[in-house]
């Protein structure tokens, strides 16, 4: 293939994701690839056609980064090796095996050098990096400016025009929640497959159908996505990727129909605003994709859109089909129902929230698809005997089968709330008060297989496991230190009274050096926690860092800020408690938190850090042997928040050199409402004599979260705090 050539061809250089095209289960030549790995069908096509070998041994590292020079070299190998002459352009480049290759390359014009003339043979291509090259390489083609991608602003000036381009033509796939990582390293892996792609796409058979992505961001979801498809039209949907998502192993898919009121005509993302479902199955698996259709109806037009929508995720995501699982809330679940007769073999499991069965039955007894009824008895729109019905109906289909009563219970299930179950959660309309089946741990735990965390799965109690995600509730059951007498939710708290606080664990992967740890303490005004922006993808960030990162769910209103800081205590004292598992100095912890978050973690530090304990606050806490164990932190993040009360910094230098608080951080834009009360904040606390570095992000508001490119920096400051221990 030469230069000119490559113009008029569309790369396809997947580095997040991989398409099922491609996936080929032929065995490799390299002790390192194996067969089922995502790029052995890659590594095997760029070995045979020469353009990439192995690193010796017979290895071909796949997770190794990609250098400049070997970037150079198989752009090289791909022109055919022309004749060159040493120039002498480069500093750096003195007859290594690379030297032809570099030459060619800085002489074409497609991989420039440094400044200091230097060509970087060994330093790593960044992704922004490998668009530009192959921006080069394709002749420099013009493209139409885009904001695609979240992290647009980390992405160098010189770079964007080439990340436009890549795009705008398919050419670059964005990380989990649509970043595109700019300065993350390309791996050998990656450049195997884009070589492949490159080189086959006119003999790739055609993709059944196409999507255009969207730019608006709903609690972590992305909106408004439409898939192109030949048989069904345009279908529109939300999709959530979590940041830990590449492409290399299965993930769940849980799939939530929307009601009427989530109905596409009714405005964008107006079903994920609304319904919480697609929220709250991120809690029982974090590695789960979660797609939420916006159809036209919730007729059988609809229905086999979400066949065709689901379909395309199955053939181009990486998705275990044990774990697909369906959801339908009022109208999503007829549209459900209908879905479970055409195509009831997709789904590992399917719950009808609120709604009736106007689906034939058959299929899915022949199926056998484990279906969950839950409704009000006396719901005010459907009532419950179409649920009743189909109850029976089910029922009779699988005795018909042979099958006992204890096999037919694993297979269908009707729960008939009744009014008192409303009540007690402040809701009196039992059709509306579906939406609280979200939220309840039977149900969701049901359609899962699991709960989040189990009874007895304490941070007193559990083993920790320092590979493995892990939720854990902080205090054993009965005894939290509070204050507060919280027994009915009048419709204005997001937890229920049978909430119990957890910490979610986010291990560094393998082969990464640990760091140390962060507890991450999300935002929400004490009325919610901002999970999607300031939790989970901040955590995976620092994991990948090599942080040992943890999420603290702590409580909210009505509980007290004194209440909450116990929670991140407690999870401080698990950690440290754990120190040698997680392979961390008991020294090197941080507590970061955002907006109220941040407030909290003050509060922790303030006023219940060391071996305070519960009892502090409240008199009938019961102390055990967790409670020994120092809550002191490191370091403190504050992310657009300070010390003190929400909405207001203190400013008390007394109480500041009294706590003798840690090195702190702070990250704040220039347009955030308080950004004032940051600054006088940051001078009590030099004043007071702690230690504090200060990030200010011109032009950004408040609540950017995970975005803005701000977390590698935190991250460096960190080791250098840790480093001084």
């Amino acid at each position: 293939m030469h230069l000119k050539q490559a113009i008029s061809l569309v790369l396809s250089l997947v580095f997040a994701g991989f398409s099922a095209l491609y996936a080929l289960a032929a065995g490799t030549d390299y002790d390192d690839v194996p067969a089922t790995a995502w790029y052995a069908g890659a590594v095997n096509y760029v070995t045979e056609q020469g353009l990439m070998s192995g690193t010796g041994g017979g290895k071909f590292s796949p997770d190794a980064p990609l250098t400049r020079a070997m970037l150079a070299a198989i752009l090289y190998r791909n022109e055919g090796q022309p004749p060159v002459v040493d120039i002498g352009a480069f500093s750096d480049v003195q007859g290594g095996w690379y030297a032809s290759a570099v030459n060619w390359a800085g002489a074409s014009g497609i991989v420039s050098g440094y400044g200091d003339g230097r060509f970087g043979v060994n330093d790593n291509v960044t992704r922004q990096d490998m668009a530009v090259i192959l921006w080069r390489y394709a002749g420099s083609p013009a493209a139409s400016e885009s904001r695609d991608f979240a992290d647009e602003s980390s992405i160098a000036n010189y770079a964007a025009q080439a990340v436009d381009w890549s795009r705008a033509n398919g050419i670059i796939s964005g990380k989990g929640n649509n970043r595109f990582d700019p300065k993350g390293s390309a791996t050998r892996a990656e450049a195997a497959t884009i070589m492949r792609n490159y080189l086959t796409m006119n003999t790739q058979p055609e993709s059944p159908a196409d999507i255009t992505f969207g730019n608006e961001y709903i609690r972590g979801f992305q909106f408004d996505n439409v898939l192109h498809d030949q048989n069904e039209g345009d279908i529109h949907f939300g999709m959530y990727i979590p940041e830990s998502y590449d492409g290399t192993k299965p993930y769940a898919l849980f799939v939530t129909l929307p009601g009427y009121g989530g109905l596409h005509f009714q405005g964008v993302g107006v079903n994920i605003r609304t319904e919480d479902f697609g929220i709250e199955a991120q809690k029982y698996n974090r590695e789960m994709i979660v797609l939420a259709p916006q159809l036209s109806d919730w007729n059988m037009t609809s229905a086999r859109q979400a066949v065709a929508l689901v379909r395309y995720v199955l053939a181009h995501y990486s998705i275990d089909p044990d774990k697909v699982y369906l959801e339908g809330y009022s109208g999503g679940g007829e549209t459900g129902s209908l879905v479970m007769e055409l195509a009831p073999e997709l789904f590992t499991a399917y719950l009808l929230v609120s709604s009736q069965w106007d689906g034939d039955l058959a299929p899915v007894a022949a199926a056998r698809t484990p279906v969950y009824m839950a409704t009000g008895e006396n719901d005010s729109y459907y009532g419950s005997d179409s649920v009743r019905e189909t109850y029976s109906k089910l029922r009779e289909l699988y005795k018909g089968q042979g099958l006992n009563d204890r096999e037919i219970e694993k297979l269908v299930v009707m729960d008939l709330k009744p009014q008192s179950y409303f009540d007690e959660r402040g809701v009196r309309d039992q059709h509306a008060g579906g939406g609280l089946f979200a939220h309840d741990e039977e149900i969701m735990g049901w359609l899962f297989g699991e709960h989040p965390a189990s009874g007895g799965n304490t941070v007193a109690t559990a083993k920790a496991d320092p590979r493995n995600s892990q939720t854990l509730y902080l205090w054993e059951e009965g005894n939290a230190p509070a204050t507060t007498n919280y027994t009915v939710n009048n419709g204005n708290y997001f937890d229920e009274p049978d909430f119990r606080p957890t910490v979610t664990t986010f291990p560094v992967p393998e082969g990464t050096p640990v760091k140390g740890a962060v507890l991450v303490c999300a935002g929400g005004a004490f009325q919610f926690r901002s999970d999607q922006m300031e939790g989970t993808p901040v955590a995976q960030e620092l994991s990948r860092l090599g942080y040992q990162s943890f999420v603290v769910d702590y409580r909210l209103r009505p509980y007290t800020q004194e209440e909450s800081a116990l929670d991140l205590a407690r999870a401080v004292r698990f950690v440290r408690k754990n120190a040698d598992i997680y392979g961390i100095d008991p020294n090197d912890i941080a507590v970061m938190g955002f907006s109220a978050g941040g407030i909290l973690a003050g509060e922790q530090l303030l006023h219940y850090s060391g071996t305070v304990d519960g009892t502090e606050l409240d008199s009938g806490y019961i102390p055990d042997a967790l409670d020994k164990t120092s809550a002191d932190a490191a370091a403190c993040g504050m992310i657009y928040s300070f010390y003190g009360r929400l909405s207001v910094a203190s400013l008390d230098v007394e109480e500041f050199r009294r706590a003798n608080l840690p090195p702190t951080y702070f990250c704040y834009g220039t347009r955030d409402p308080f950004y004032t009360q940051f600054g006088a904040c940051v001078d009590a606390l030099r004043e007071a004599g702690v230690e504090v570095e200060t990030n200010v992000l011109e032009g950004r508001p408040h609540g950017y979260g995970y975005r803005e490119g701000w977390i590698p920096a935190y991250g460096d400051w960190l080791g250098d705090v840790f480093a001084a221990n």
